[in-house]
């Protein structure tokens, strides 16, 4: 896996502030802020604005998107939040009872509340994958998906500390056992 190279330059961020909070609250590039005032500005005069603009921005996106992680462009939805998604999959998924559905401990509480649910309706089983001793979380999933394994939730970067899951690893394993692999990418 490669690391990109820094990016500070996008932001607005002031050379002597180390901002870590952006699970809750993050930064916006200056690009962002300036496409935002661009939309702001366009919505002065919405009897200006086409019923076939509505669609032009995300039709433009989605085989960029999908070029930049190698997926297929009818793949690729735009949504307003990550619970919204979240709950979206949630109720396209089928689970028997008792299947398991892993979650990653100290996941962000809106990919974990909605599997709740999902577990609560069908009889599955949510079950908390915790870290131990040296092992990574990809380690502890990847040890923990079996055939019992209907769903697999997690983020590719966990908020609380930085760690990394393997996502083309365990998204591999859950392809051979046939379990949904839900990631919140934000």
């Amino acid at each position: 896996m490669s690391v990109i190279p820094n990016q500070r330059h996008l932001f607005d961020i002031p050379d002597d502030v180390a901002y870590f909070n952006t699970a809750t609250m993050g930064p916006m590039t200056t690009a962002s802020v300036e496409a935002g005032k661009a939309g702001l500005a366009r919505k002065l005069r919405p009897w200006s604005i086409q019923d076939t603009d509505f669609f032009a921005d995300t039709a433009r996106l989605r085989p960029l998107l999908a070029q930049l992680i190698h997926a297929d462009t009818d793949g690729i939805a735009f949504v307003p939040s990550v619970s919204y998604a979240l709950a979206t999959a949630a109720a396209n998924i089928s689970l028997a009872e008792g299947q398991e559905i892993l979650v990653l401990e100290d996941q962000f509480p809106s990919n974990v509340y909605v599997w709740r649910a999902l577990a609560e309706s069908t009889g599955a089983q949510l079950k908390t994958i915790t870290r131990t001793g040296s092992s990574t979380l990809s380690d502890c999933l990847l040890n923990e998906i079996g055939p019992n394994t209907g769903l697999v939730a997690c983020a590719h970067i966990r908020w609380t500390d930085g760690a990394l899951v393997d996502v083309a690893t365990v998204g591999k394993k859950c392809r051979d056992y046939g379990a949904a692999f839900v990631l919140d990418l934000t």
